[in-house]
């Protein structure tokens, strides 16, 4: 998404059930991308998007 800001997060599934609990909304994913990890786009009540990213971990990106 062109403008879409992403964060970085430990556990990005938790951060979706996260936003949901605060009155949010998954609007794209979860994915899971070989090497780079997994994403999700989620928006704010205002609807305000943004991207949760889960980072692979560090032996799955060096194979990819």
């Amino acid at each position: 998404m062109d403008g879409c800001r992403r964060h970085g997060h430990d556990a990005a599934d938790a951060a979706i059930e996260r936003v949901a609990e605060l009155g949010g909304a998954l609007v794209h994913g979860p994915d899971d991308m070989p090497g780079v990890g997994r994403l999700a786009t989620v928006a704010d009540p205002q609807g305000a998007a943004f991207m949760v990213m889960q980072a692979a971990p560090q032996e799955e990106s060096a194979r990819a």
